[in-house]
C-alpha cells in the first residue's frame, strides 16, 4: 500500500473504533460508557390514537377504555368514520371504526358468519350497537355484535337503517 492510502485506512479504523467505543457498537471492555455520556430518556408510554375529548357524558365504553377493562357488555352508540376492509380469515368479520360521542374511537369486527352483512353502511352513517368491548391501546374493538348460536347469552346486535343486525 502507498503511503497516503495506509494513513487514510489507519484513520478509518481509530476512526471506527473511537465512536464503536463512545456509542457501545462492540460488547465486552471496549463498550464501557464514559462519564460524559448521558443517560438517555426513558420511552414514553404509547399513546392511543383517539382519546375522548372530555370526560363529559362518559360512556360505558369510554369508562372500559380509561380502566383497560375487556370483556364488557355494552349498549351505545356512534358515528361510523371509516370502513376497513373485511377479514376472510377463519370466521368472517366485518370491520369499520367508529367513533363516540367523546372522540374515542373504537375497531368493530362484526362476524358475517353468524350474522348479516351491512351492505348499506356507509361513513358518516350512525348506529346504535351492543356488543362486547375489548381493551387495546388504540381504543379498543367490539365485537359479539350477532346472536349467541348456543343460545347460552343474549349476544349483540347492530341498528343501522332502521332494520336490526343478530
Amino acid at each position: 500500500m502507498r503511503g497516503w492510502k495506509r494513513i487514510v485506512l489507519v484513520l478509518i479504523v481509530a476512526g471506527v473504533g473511537w465512536a464503536g467505543q463512545k456509542y457501545g457498537w462492540f460488547k465486552g471492555d471496549a463498550a464501557k460508557t464514559t462519564t460524559t455520556e448521558r443517560t438517555p430518556e426513558p420511552t414514553p408510554a404509547p399513546q392511543p390514537r383517539t382519546q375522548p375529548k372530555t370526560a363529559t357524558g362518559a360512556s360505558e365504553i369510554d369508562k372500559a377504555f380509561r380502566a383497560k377493562r375487556s370483556g364488557v357488555w355494552l349498549e351505545e352508540e356512534g358515528t361510523v368514520v371509516k370502513l376497513l376492509r373485511d377479514d376472510m380469515k377463519g370466521s368472517k368479520h366485518q370491520q369499520w371504526l367508529l367513533r363516540l360521542e367523546s372522540g374515542l374511537t373504537v375497531k368493530f369486527a362484526h362476524n358475517i358468519d353468524l350474522a348479516p352483512y351491512l351492505k348499506t353502511l356507509a361513513e358518516g352513517d350512525r348506529i346504535q350497537f351492543r356488543g362486547r368491548y375489548e381493551y387495546n391501546i388504540k381504543g379498543g374493538v367490539v365485537h359479539w355484535t350477532h346472536h349467541d348460536p348456543q343460545g347460552r347469552q343474549e349476544g349483540g346486535w347492530i341498528d343501522h337503517d332502521g332494520k336490526r343486525y343478530k
